[in-house]
């Protein structure tokens, strides 16, 4: 598979954590940030679909509301 450098800035106590692990498992520490974006990424976008189940299932609710008004607003 074809790699990306990438470059980021994280906290020394982060960094020092991420040496010790990786050192513990023995591990590279691209391993364990290349699993650590990758979990993320699945988190937020499985977030996303649940926010836009949600705004669809809101939507068909009220869909339903409004019919409901509607209907009763003829029975008067």
């Amino acid at each position: 598979m074809e790699t990306k450098m990438l470059a980021a800035h994280i906290p020394l106590p982060l960094a020092g954590r991420l040496d010790e692990t990786a050192a513990q498992l023995g591990i590279s520490r691209d391993f364990i940030v290349s699993e650590a974006i990758a979990a993320w990424l699945d988190r937020e976008e499985e977030r996303r679909l649940t926010a836009l189940r949600a705004m669809a299932g809101a939507g068909a609710l009220v869909l339903v509301e409004r019919h409901r008004v509607r209907d009763w607003a003829d029975s008067l």
